[in-house]
């Protein structure tokens, strides 16, 4: 087993991940800070529109019908991978609100905020969940790692037999 690099090595090589936007998965390099990040299973899923990091599965949306400061917005049951402004009292189009703007958790880019308090009765099933700003994510599809190697086999198994043919 090899001795672990020197502190300086280390300090150069989290650098350049951190510029670079890579490290294993899971992990993100912010500031020379480690950044630990929720990886979502395999399915179709909501990222950070900047970097890419999964923030929501697909499944998790409880509607489309909303709108946000660039348009039109999803209402999200849960949401990883983010961190959180200040609460503030806005007056959003359905009425008086508490809300906090939310951030993704590696690059730090808005993504939507979240309901921490309604005052009207008929707008409390917002409470305690968030609106993803469409503008500001994307859709991503990933597939399953078992159908990833299974792919992967395949194919290899596909060029080798028509390398065997020709």
């Amino acid at each position: 087993r090899a001795p672990p690099p020197p502190p300086a090595r280390r300090a150069r090589t989290a650098a350049r991940a951190g510029a670079a936007g890579i490290g294993p998965p899971g992990r993100k390099f912010l500031g020379g800070m480690r950044v630990f990040t929720t990886r979502l299973d395999h399915g179709e899923l909501f990222a950070c529109g900047e970097c890419g990091t999964h923030l929501s599965r697909a499944e998790l949306l409880e509607s489309k019908q909303f709108k946000g400061k660039t348009g039109p917005a999803y209402l999200m049951t849960r949401v990883w991978n983010l961190s959180h402004g200040p609460a503030v009292d806005r007056h959003l189009l359905t009425g008086d609100h508490t809300i906090q703007e939310v951030y993704c958790a590696v690059c730090e880019a808005n993504v939507g905020w979240t309901y921490l308090h309604a005052e009207d009765e008929r707008q409390q099933y917002k409470v305690g969940k968030f609106i993803l700003e469409k503008a500001l994510i994307r859709r991503v599809v990933t597939r399953a790692p078992d159908a990833v190697a299974a792919s992967a086999a395949s194919s290899a198994s596909s060029s080798s037999s028509s390398s065997a043919v020709g």
